[in-house]
């Protein structure tokens, strides 16, 4: 699989991204991500929509570290770039 063969799918495209705030251990922890596309708004609604299904009832979004929305933005990059550097190789 290739990036040409990903931005020509058809079918969601879902990442394992680390979660945010978590302590480094030999088993990190991860959330699957799902991707309608490529563009940074499709990247935006995605960590919108991980937020909005993981958030607890009385508890705010923003006290749960590995909800963050710069922390899963940064985690989407990394994918990316591991990605692109060991596929397209």
């Amino acid at each position: 699989m290739n990036i040409e063969t990903l931005l020509r799918a058809v079918r969601p495209v879902h990442l394992l991204v680390p979660r945010p705030g978590q302590l480094a251990v030999s088993e990190p922890k991860l959330w699957s991500i799902t991707l309608d596309g490529l563009h940074q708004n499709h990247i935006k609604a995605s960590a919108k929509a991980l937020r909005d299904a993981r958030k607890r009832p009385g508890r705010p979004v923003s006290e749960d570290p590995s909800l963050k929305v710069s922390g899963l933005h940064h985690g989407i990059t990394q994918a990316f770039v591991w990605a692109y550097t060991y596929l397209c190789i």
